[in-house]
């Protein structure tokens, strides 16, 4: 079932193909909320940055969806490209923070603590009781760097 989830989400990708590349900004994600390192496709990666270049609902959920992705590139380049869309990305992140998923909450809150937007402020705050340890301690950094972000766009 699950493969057949991801094929059918690297289908949808591939029918929203744009071409051109896009700057990248550099994301790092807790080497504790991936399940396994490998090499991912190289068409995967160029339907991310697609993707990214879309910008709209649809491509900002499906690239939340990879957050939980078994491939760590995978996962940092998706959420590389939700943090280049930028404040679009804010709502659909903030619910991703529900989640049943701990990657998924854990990326998610990395992202909205690098966006800097005080919508996040409320959401993130829930996230430091989360039942899942690694999501309180990641949280945290996410929630710290939130402020920080925050304070620096003043």
């Amino acid at each position: 079932m699950k493969a057949i989830i991801y094929i059918s989400v690297i289908s949808m990708i591939s029918i929203l193909l744009i071409s051109g590349c896009v700057e990248q900004k550099n994301v790092d994600i807790p080497k504790n909320s991936l399940l396994v390192t490998q090499t991912p496709n190289a068409s995967t990666l160029e339907n991310i940055k697609d993707l990214q270049k879309i910008g709209d609902n649809k491509s900002i959920e499906l690239l939340i969806s990879m957050f939980n992705d078994k491939n760590e590139q995978v996962q940092q380049y998706a959420m590389t490209a939700v943090w280049n869309i930028g404040e679009p990305a804010v709502e659909p992140l903030i619910q991703a923070l529900k989640s049943q998923d701990p990657n998924i909450r854990i990326c998610a809150a990395i992202v909205l603590g690098k966006i800097g937007d005080k919508r996040a402020i409320e959401p993130m705050k829930q996230l430091l009781n989360d039942t899942d340890e690694r999501v309180r301690i990641e949280s945290q950094k996410a929630y710290s760097e939130l402020n920080t972000t925050l304070h620096t766009k003043r």
